[in-house]
C-alpha cells in the first residue's frame, strides 16, 4: 500500500473515533424522557474527512440551548407530567415557561469539547501505528 493510502486510512479513522467521543460523551448527558431523544443520534460522513453527529429529534435544539419565555403546548406537558407522576401539572408547567423559558441543558456541545481535547491522543494512536 502506498504511503498516500495508509495516512488516508488512519487519518478516516480518526474521525471515525472522535465521532465516536461525540456521541459516547452526549449520550451520557442527554436527558432521558421517553429515550426519543437519545434515540434519534446519527452519524454522517459528507466527506472522507468529516463527520457530523446530529440528533434528529426536534426537542434537541430546545434542551441543548433552552428558549425564551414562551407558550408551548400543553399536551406534551400534560403526558410528561403523568409520567412523572405530577397529573394535572402539564398546565402549571407551561405557565412557567411562557414566564421564564427554559434553562439549557448542553449535552453535544460539552461532548465535542472532550473530543476536542482528545483529539490529539487519537491522532497520535492512529499516526503511531
Amino acid at each position: 500500500m502506498v504511503l498516500e493510502e495508509e495516512i488516508t486510512k488512519r487519518l478516516k479513522r480518526v474521525v471515525s473515533d472522535l465521532a465516536d467521543i461525540v456521541v459516547f460523551e452526549s449520550q451520557r448527558r442527554v436527558s432521558v424522557d421517553t429515550g426519543e431523544l437519545k434515540g434519534s443520534v446519527e452519524i454522517e460522513y459528507p466527506s472522507e474527512f468529516e463527520a457530523i453527529v446530529r440528533y434528529d429529534s426536534p426537542s434537541a435544539v430546545w434542551i441543548e440551548y433552552g428558549t425564551e419565555p414562551h407558550m408551548p403546548p400543553v399536551e406534551p406537558l400534560e403526558r410528561w407530567a403523568r409520567r412523572h407522576g405530577m397529573e394535572g401539572a402539564g398546565w402549571a408547567i407551561a405557565m412557567k415557561i411562557k414566564k421564564e423559558g427554559v434553562d439549557e441543558k448542553p449535552f453535544l456541545r460539552p461532548a465535542v469539547d472532550i473530543a476536542r481535547a482528545r483529539a490529539p491522543g487519537v491522532v497520535q494512536i492512529h499516526l503511531n501505528k
